[in-house]
């Protein structure tokens, strides 16, 4: 059909049909400018954007104020959904057993809001208690995705007012010079705050290269001391040193308290192995190489075994090396276990001209043919 051949009334309602949208497309896009300038000058004026998805309605951080230590505490943040869609929590999260966050399993409609109840201990803390809530959530119609789901974070914290206070609340050895030393000291002091008196009942330590004992205390003094110390002669290899001191006291809040304890230990004569282990299933003579390596120049001064007469040791003539390559010779066990150890004992010769003398001990292991050890 020809234009010419359309009726005139209703070429006439098509153009205006036209120019109808036509206008509607020119007024969308000069709206669309204007909310594009507003939003433009309103980040440029320093606002922020308004927030969107699951928002918390206040701060996002509570503070609980002042408190005394092993304090039970709670609060209830309030969340709301700022979107178009239903959104539901998928995860909550806390960085502490020391807060505990309930989850609501319920979906959450556009607008609507949920409560979110925390308890939280201030536990042993001796300044400030705080601890972090994440709480994860997702559109109810993409719960199945397989990516990361939104996230909202959540803080709290108090002041704490302990009952004493520790010093240092962490024992740094640094680093320990086995060739130097083998041994290494270090104070911890116990400063009476929310208790007047506070007294130290006993003292232990985790991990056989530490020791530790309380202090005579002086009149003059509130604080109870610890004196920590670090014992090297029973490692056989350059290590980290982890372990803490565990003391208990005259405080009902805190009874028990610990100071982690950390370091590195530089070995200067290692062994491999650490153990000789023979199992059962091995029969006759067992052979096995013992290696020392050594800092320094050095010599193997002795090997003494314990009085049990199955492990037999050839060494290397107390050669002036720093290799040493032992051999040890171990009998069978028809029907008793075999548990001792052997030390070895070698003699480094410093830069200085000195001697310094080490000991390493080594277990030794055999499985009866029964296989029980004994």
């Amino acid at each position: 059909m020809s234009e010419e051949s359309i009726h005139p009334a209703v070429r006439k309602r098509h153009w205006a049909k036209l120019l109808a949208f036509s206008l509607l497309i020119a007024v969308c896009l000069m709206l669309a400018n204007q909310a594009g300038l507003w939003l433009a000058g309103h980040m440029l004026a320093g606002n922020p954007l308004p927030p969107s998805g699951l928002v918390v309605v206040g701060p996002a951080e509570h503070d609980f104020g002042e408190h005394h230590q092993e304090e039970h505490l709670t609060h209830v943040f309030t969340l709301v959904n700022k979107t178009l869609a239903p959104l539901k929590i998928v995860e909550v999260s806390t960085s502490c057993g020391c807060l505990v966050a309930k989850k609501n399993e319920e979906p959450i409609a556009p607008g609507a809001s949920v409560d979110l109840p925390i308890r939280f201990s201030t536990g042993a803390a001796q300044e400030t208690a705080s601890g972090t809530v994440q709480v994860g959530y997702r559109k109810v119609s993409d719960l199945a995705a397989s990516d990361r789901p939104e996230y909202v974070i959540l803080r709290v914290r108090a002041a704490v007012t302990p009952d004493y206070r520790m010093s240092p609340a962490e024992v740094d050895f640094g680093e320990i010079n086995g060739l130097a030393l083998e041994q290494a000291t270090r104070i911890i002091s116990v400063l009476p705050a929310k208790m007047p008196n506070v007294e130290i009942n006993e003292v232990h330590c985790s991990g056989d290269f530490l020791m530790a004992r309380i202090l005579q205390k002086t009149t003059d003094d509130p604080a109870v001391r610890i004196q920590v110390s670090f014992d090297g002669s029973r490692l056989t290899h350059s290590q980290s040193i982890n372990g803490s001191v565990i003391f208990s006291t005259n405080s009902k809040r805190v009874p028990k308290a610990m100071v982690y304890v950390q370091g590195r230990y530089d070995a200067p004569v290692q062994i491999e192995p650490k153990a000789i282990v023979i199992e059962s299933s091995e029969r006759g003579e067992a052979e096995r190489e013992l290696r020392v390596a050594t800092s320094q120049s050095s010599r193997i001064r002795s090997v003494q075994r314990a009085s049990d007469k199955g492990v037999r040791i050839e060494g290397d003539n107390q050669l002036v090396a720093r290799e040493h390559v032992l051999r040890a010779f171990v009998a069978p066990c028809q029907e008793k276990a075999l548990d001792c150890e052997v030390k070895v004992e070698v003699e480094l010769f410093t830069d200085k001209k000195e001697s310094i003398i080490r000991t390493l001990k080594v277990p030794f292991y055999r499985f009866s043919q029964k296989g029980e050890r004994k």
